[in-house]
């Protein structure tokens, strides 16, 4: 690890879970409108850093128009930080619901908590509007999240550092080019106090390393580009994605390749490869499989 100094650029040199590349794909479900009746999805993906996450994901059509979402997930890890003993195991869950007003206007919001036992807390609630026509589409997600770490000192009772931000993502999609699809997402973030303080030796040696790994994942910005070429059966997606940490200023670079597959109707398969490198340290390696049923 080629850092000039290890403390202050330690949450640079932290993973970041596969559970925060993923969970965005796992909770795509509960921003489109379908179909079917119901859609049950299975997913499960492991990273070169040998955290590994599963989750189920359940779409349900209430009406027409109304749509309810259920997700469950765990994301672990037995690998934790140098000097630290113990190992990432996120439990996460996730409740929905989207509303089709027009045919052009979703409504959606959207609930879900992040937790390991006492260490970590994280929930966050967000309302997804969408406008979506022949040619393009918008996203607007106003988002709120609380997240607690848990505080151990040297001497005295544990206590709870609180975190809360609010945050806002826009995303718009260019769909007019016969069989292919753009979009373009953006994210920004605000907290309520100075996270950087994150990021000095007094905190970091009493947090957990699983906590540190999470506090890593609180975000300045992030922003992404997504390609995809649409085929009979199937569809292959490419991705890019930036985001800047809000603890120590670091860039977080990922890089997707996704396909699904239609074949085995009511069966899809989708699968993914990619590669997350922050600069400072050897890039890490990702894959997911995900089984989707239609009904």
């Amino acid at each position: 690890m080629s850092h000039q100094n290890k403390t202050s650029c330690f949450f640079s040199s932290l993973r970041t879970p596969v559970i925060f590349i993923f969970t965005a794909c796992a909770l795509s479900i509960s921003t489109a409108s379908t179909a079917a009746s119901g859609i049950l999805s299975l997913q499960t993906s492991f990273d070169s850093g040998d955290s590994t996450s599963n989750f189920i994901d359940l779409s349900v059509a209430v009406s027409k128009e109304t749509n309810l979402f259920l997700g469950t997930g765990n994301t672990s890890s037995s690998e934790s930080s140098p000097g630290a003993n113990d190992a990432l195991d996120l439990d996460y869950r996730n409740i929905g619901i989207s509303h089709r007003f027009t045919d052009t206007f979703t409504l959606g919001l959207n609930g879900s908590t992040t937790e390991q036992g006492r260490d970590i807390s994280s929930r966050i609630i967000d309302l997804s509007m969408t406008w979506s026509g022949d040619q393009w589409s918008f996203l607007l997600r106003p988002e709120f999240r609380k997240l607690e770490l848990l505080f151990t000192p040297n001497f005295g009772p544990q206590r709870i550092i609180d975190i809360n931000s609010t945050g806002i993502g826009t995303s718009l999609g260019y769909l007019g080019k016969e069989n292919w699809e753009f979009f373009v997402t953006y994210n920004q973030y605000k907290y309520d106090r100075n996270v950087r303080r994150l990021n000095i030796p007094f905190v970091i040696n009493r947090i957990s390393a699983s906590a540190l790994t999470i506090a890593s994942s609180v975000k300045d910005y992030g922003v992404k580009i997504d390609v995809t070429r649409l085929y009979a059966e199937s569809d292959i997606t490419a991705s890019y994605g930036q985001s800047k940490s809000a603890v120590d200023g670091s860039l977080l670079n990922v890089s997707n390749i996704s396909a699904n597959f239609y074949q085995f109707d009511p069966v899809a398969i989708g699968v993914a490869i990619g590669i997350i490198d922050s600069g400072l340290d050897d890039a890490s390696y990702y894959a997911s499989l995900n089984l989707s049923y239609a009904w």
